[in-house]
């Protein structure tokens, strides 16, 4: 799940590479596949992210997550390097930590950065 500019968007069913706490790969093309956005908004992720754990430490990382929100006529594309998740209790749920993301393409309409609170999007793994 992820929310931004008021739409919230989510898929289920995407493939990880293997289960964590090993380093895994997360498909693109399997959330590209299923993703539903509120409103008239779509959404693309335009990598296959790469997170690691540390379990030890009870924290986990995206390497980079790279995407394209487009709301009616405009799209804008946004790139976030190293974010950080924390567990969710006990389970394999993350919670995102606070990151910004910097426009990479997109409308002059577009902000040049967007910022996400922490828990505005999450990771599920099972």
């Amino acid at each position: 799940m992820i929310t931004a500019a008021g739409s919230t968007c989510t898929w289920t069913d995407a493939t990880a590479s293997t289960d964590p706490p090993a380093a895994l790969t997360i498909d693109r093309s399997t959330i590209n596949s299923n993703v539903s956005c509120s409103g008239n908004a779509s959404a693309t992720l335009n990598n296959s992210p790469t997170l690691t754990f540390d379990d030890a430490a009870g924290t986990a990382a995206s390497d980079l997550i790279d995407i394209t929100m487009k709301q009616s006529i405009t799209s804008c594309s946004y790139q976030a390097k190293s974010v950080g998740w924390t567990p969710d209790g006990s389970t394999r749920t993350y919670l995102n930590e606070a990151f910004t993301a910097s426009k990479s393409s997109g409308s002059f309409l577009c902000p040049d950065s967007i910022s996400a609170d922490p828990g505005s999007a999450s990771l599920s793994f099972h």
